[in-house]
Order: structure tokens, then C-alpha cells, then sequence
């Protein structure tokens, strides 16, 4: 089994009318509503991540709102499966209305993408 880890990269798309949600969005006992940073001419995130194989741990990539009201998760996982194939997938969620599970990939050059339902998709693959 695969124990070192691999690096990933990880691209999020959002439409217009998304926005991109900070880790201060509401901070506890505030009652504001989540405020978040426009994605209009702005609808793209990227990142890399180096991970160790764990089929149970989904990495948090980007936080989205919509409207103040409806947030949206992307997240990715990394792991080995049982004939040793290096696997990523990509997961989209917008809480309460729709999930997106992208496909498994295998391989060295493995990649997972997520289908923009709702107006985000996130693609994975190993840098």
C-alpha cells in the first residue's frame, strides 16, 4: 500500500451569483448574515495540496454562498484502493438542494470532476 503522499491540485468554478465564502464569513455571536466575495469576473479558485492515502478524509477546498442563504462545499479525496491504483474524487454539495460525486480516477495521472449542477464544479488531479 501506497504510504507517501501525493500532491494534488484542485480547481473550483463558480457562476455568477455565487460568491466565495471566507473563513470569517460570520463570526460566532455576530447575527450577521454571510457575506461573502463576488465571483462575477472573479469565478475561479485554484489550489495544490500534497495528502497521505485516506480513503475516509475529504479535504475542504472552497466554501461558496448564494444569496446569503445556501452554502456550497467542494472537497477532495485521495487514497489507495486494493490493487494498489493512486485514486482521486471530487465531491460538490450545495447544502439542502444537490450533491455532485465525481467519478473515481486511477492512475498516475488520475483526475475527478464534478458536473456544474447549481452553478460550481470542482476539478482534482495529481500535479
Amino acid at each position: 500500500m501506497n504510504t507517501a503522499p501525493k500532491t494534488v491540485k484542485w480547481t473550483c468554478t463558480a457562476a455568477p451569483g455565487w460568491e466565495w465564502l471566507g473563513a470569517m464569513a460570520n463570526p460566532p455571536g455576530s447575527g450577521n448574515p454571510l457575506p461573502g466575495f463576488p465571483t462575477a469576473k472573479d469565478g475561479t479558485r485554484t489550489g495544490t495540496i500534497s495528502l497521505p492515502s485516506n480513503s475516509d478524509y475529504w479535504h475542504s477546498c472552497m466554501g461558496l454562498i448564494l444569496q446569503g442563504t445556501t452554502t456550497g462545499n467542494t472537497f477532495l479525496r485521495y487514497f489507495t484502493d486494493d490493487q494498489g491504483n493512486d485514486c482521486l474524487q471530487a465531491y460538490a454539495v450545495a447544502q439542502g438542494e444537490w450533491a455532485s460525486s465525481g467519478l473515481v480516477g486511477t492512475g498516475s495521472n488520475a483526475v475527478s470532476s464534478t458536473d456544474s449542477e447549481g452553478g460550481f464544479s470542482l476539478v482534482v488531479q495529481f500535479a
